[in-house]
């Protein structure tokens, strides 16, 4: 059995990897990219395709779990109205 080595600060994620991530649309991406509230970490783009650091978006999953009613927190909880 190989174990999986974890990711490093310079490990980026493509644009529908972070989608898989949450479970959520590309459009739901661009979404909250636009949503200065939700702060949603920004891409680093490399042509024309998005990528994002993962420590980026673990810090940006650490800031929704922190707050107590974060849109994130009830999109995780299956709440349809907070995606």
């Amino acid at each position: 059995m190989t174990a999986t080595p974890k990711p490093d600060s310079a490990v980026f994620l493509p644009g529908p990897h972070v989608g898989a991530r949450y479970g959520r649309s590309q459009m739901t991406i661009h979404r909250w990219l636009n949503d200065s509230e939700l702060n949603f970490p920004r891409p680093t783009y490399f042509g024309r395709y998005r990528y994002w650091r993962i420590d980026e978006l673990e810090r940006w999953e650490a800031e929704q779990a922190r707050r107590a009613n974060g849109r994130y927190s009830r999109a995780a909880a299956g709440d349809p109205e907070a995606a």
